[in-house]
């Protein structure tokens, strides 16, 4: 079975020690990718785990060859990052808080139903 291919958005303080950390340890997937506004945080983790593939653009990051991303931006930002994951074909992992409010948490799950792709949040636990 070919591992899946993730690509992590966001490079920050949750994403590095949390969800790519995390994620080199779950048989059949594969940390293939990272994209973050700052060319040296995107940089920093293709480093240190391996990663085909960093990119400082949104647009390169979601043109690459992944079957889903986990987003880390900022919550502010999700709104846009996650109908911008469905135009693309990708599963997501939303970070949390997953929305600012209810309508755009409302307009998210309407995106990620019309493109037919799951949307999963990191739970408390």
């Amino acid at each position: 079975m070919n591992a899946k291919r993730i690509g992590v958005l966001g490079c920050s303080v949750i994403a590095k020690p949390g969800h790519m950390a995390a994620l080199r340890h779950v048989a059949g997937i594969g940390l293939h990718a990272v994209g973050d506004v700052s060319w040296q945080r995107a940089l920093s983790p293709e480093t240190k785990f391996r990663m085909t593939h960093a990119s400082p653009a949104e647009q390169a990051f979601r043109k690459l060859d992944i079957d889903a991303v986990v987003i880390c931006t900022p919550a502010q930002f999700h709104l846009a990052n996650v109908p911008q994951a469905t135009r693309h074909g990708k599963h997501v992992l939303c970070e949390k808080s997953l929305a600012m409010d209810e309508a755009d948490f409302a307009l998210m799950i309407r995106a990620m139903d019309e493109a037919g792709l799951v949307l999963f949040t990191r739970s408390l636990l």
